[in-house]
């Protein structure tokens, strides 16, 4: 088990409120409304732990992103369905996705990721590229099915979870996690220490 304290979950909390700084101002861009991010969430859970932690029971999108860095390690991102209706503009529960909505979810996505790659990158003093969201429409049910396919090794990893909601009147907007693999979150531990080693000298 890697070693975690106070000071690095502080650290990549600041990340991922960072990443969801700018992922806010690019998506109000999108939609032409203002959204405002909650604080960021973060937590770190071996692989095998994360669907038992996963609060969103029923269907989810996810996209699969590959990291170009420092590492080479891979990114999940995961929306719940419940989530969709306010999102993609509709009025009613959905139960199925169409390809207007994947494609509009993948515009969406590729928003998001950018703003925290780009938070990400500046974090670590380098620059991390994102690449081939392959979006997937499953259940609860197979979520750790596609954990075991996209991060091989159950190791920890670094969970970033964000809620949107639209400004002035709060109302939500949409949710999604950061699913970061082991190799992505021991290159930021890194960065953390490097930081700490920095100010103690």
């Amino acid at each position: 088990m890697i070693k975690i304290d106070k000071i690095h979950l502080d650290a990549l909390k600041e990340v991922g409120n960072i990443g969801a700084g700018q992922a806010a101002s690019g998506l109000s861009e999108v939609i032409e409304e203002k959204l405002i991010p909650a604080s960021t969430q973060v937590n770190i859970l071996l692989r095998d732990n994360i669907p038992d932690w996963f609060e969103a029971k029923g269907m989810f999108a996810a996209a699969c992103f590959h990291l170009l860095s420092k590492t080479t390690g891979r990114l999940l991102l995961i929306i719940p369905m419940d989530a969709m209706p306010s999102l993609l503009g509709y009025n009613q529960p959905l139960e199925h996705l169409s390809e207007d909505d994947i494609q509009y979810l993948k515009r969406i996505t590729t928003v998001i990721i950018s703003a925290y790659t780009t938070a990400i990158s500046t974090f670590l003093g380098t620059v991390m590229v994102a690449y081939s969201p392959d979006m997937i429409v499953e259940s609860h049910e197979n979520l750790k099915d596609i954990l075991t396919k996209d991060i091989a090794v159950n190791e920890e990893l670094l969970l970033f979870k964000t809620v949107f909601h639209r400004s002035p009147l709060l109302t939500p907007w949409t949710q999604f996690w950061l699913i970061f693999d082991h190799e992505a979150l021991i290159t930021m531990l890194k960065a953390v220490d490097g930081d700490r080693l920095k100010d103690e000298g």
